[in-house]
């Protein structure tokens, strides 16, 4: 199974720019936004070029290229799980900050974030069923009613009930691999053909995703289903509500607003990337000795980049909010803030782009270039995207707008209450 790593995370969230209007905008915020919507591309290129196991299994196909493996190894320590969760992250603020502008105003909070959620589903239905199966969307749209309902609790709480979720899918994942052997044969088929399929299910799904758009629906539609059934009952839901409720109680607390003390995130990058990574390169060590057997790496060899990925993610967004903080790389700052601004519509874009490429409809380039040629691929299609921000009207988040849009529609106030009307943004 492929997903946007990191969504697809939006990944509020891809979302969470449509929630702040304009000209209340937070810099730092904005800045990770956009460091997490490009970052996001290096695990979405293999989810668009390569088949479903290659994105969880480096061995899926056999052996693998010497560059092949470096390339893996790079993506898999730096950026798998990574960005996803700092869209996670973002995405709690983002929840936090729409219904406290909301509340503030004197509309009512819950019938503008049943809007915004029914609007956020049927966009990640149409990602995921018309351009690409491995949608987040769907995800943030139904995990981000836990963080709502809870929006009014202490940051302590928030982090303490967070923790608690994220710890489902490690309790599920372990409860797998202890009661492997009793599985039923059909699930040992299952678990088999997702980690190492066989020659005539490769040969399928390159048919399928190499075929017409239409040709691909049936298959578009069935790895979909899987994403947003199983696959989220299972993980997803648990793993994006629990990093919500951390995003919020960050921003309560202004870590993510860069209210923090330089100390504070200097010591947070040092923890969270100098205790993560060797926790995600613990878990390749893990997998080699164990010769990827599935037993071991697909249910106990996968928990040490699951947990290793949420220190590394705060050690990155520190690092960002430090250098915002600290007035360093005012060119990059500034083009990583207009990608912020429109990352719902980026994150659509990197689909539109990553497909027209690998699949049928486009250049039938799937499951034909190796791993390191879509790492090489990530920054022309930043220059590409940047260049559309820059001097196109994707640069002011067409999707990004109809988000704040909605969520901003309220009865229109009598009159003595018209001074309480929002500005529109």
């Amino acid at each position: 199974m492929k997903h946007a790593s990191e969504a697809t995370v939006p990944d509020p969230q891809p979302a969470v720019d449509a929630l702040i209007p304009a000209g209340s905008r937070n810099e730092a915020m904005d800045v990770l936004r956009g460091f997490a919507v490009l970052g996001i591309l290096f695990m979405n290129l293999i989810g668009y070029g390569l088949i479903g196991s290659d994105y969880v299994n480096p061995l899926a196909r056999g052996s693998i290229s010497m560059p092949d493996w470096w390339a893996w190894a790079f993506t898999h320590i730096f950026t798998e799980q990574k960005f996803m969760t700092l869209f996670c992250l973002l995405a709690g603020a983002g929840t936090y900050i729409a219904a406290e502008r909301l509340s503030n105003t004197g509309a009512r909070v819950w019938p503008a974030f049943l809007r915004r959620s029914a609007v956020l589903l049927v966009f990640g239905l149409l990602h995921a069923y018309l351009i690409w199966y491995g949608d987040v969307l769907v995800t943030y749209a139904v995990a981000g009613f836990i963080p709502f309902m809870l929006r009014r609790c202490r940051p302590r709480t928030l982090h303490i009930v967070g923790g608690v979720l994220l710890t489902l899918p490690i309790l599920l994942t372990l409860l797998i691999g202890f009661a492997y052997e009793q599985l039923p044969p059909i699930a040992h088929q299952g678990l088999n053909a997702a980690w190492t399929p066989e020659p005539a299910l490769i040969a399928a799904e390159e048919a399928a995703y190499r075929g017409s758009w239409l040709a691909q629906m049936p298959r578009r539609m069935a790895d979909a289903v899987l994403v947003q059934t199983s696959f989220l009952l299972a993980l997803f839901l648990w793993r994006a509500a629990g990093l919500m409720l951390i995003g919020m109680a960050l921003y309560k607390s202004g870590f993510l607003t860069g209210k923090a003390s330089i100390a504070t995130y200097r010591r947070t990058a040092l923890i969270g990337i100098g205790v993560g990574l060797p926790i995600v390169i613990g878990g390749v060590v893990f997998n080699e000795m164990h010769h990827w057997n599935i037993r071991y790496s697909m249910h106990y060899g996968s928990l040490f980049n699951y947990c290793g990925s949420v220190l590394v993610a705060l050690g990155y967004a520190a690092l960002v909010i430090w250098a915002v903080q600290a007035r360093r790389f005012a060119g990059l700052r500034d083009k990583l803030q207009q990608m912020g601004r429109a990352t719902l519509t980026l994150y659509i874009l990197h689909s539109i782009i990553g497909t027209l490429i690998f699949y049928g409809h486009g250049l039938g380039l799937y499951a034909s270039i190796p791993r390191w040629g879509l790492l090489a691929m990530v920054v022309p299609i930043w220059l590409l995207e940047y260049v559309l921000v820059r001097y196109t009207f994707i640069g002011k988040g067409p999707l990004d707008y109809v988000m704040r849009r909605v969520t901003s529609l309220r009865p229109r106030p009598t009159a003595p209450d018209a001074a309480l009307a929002p500005r529109s943004a």
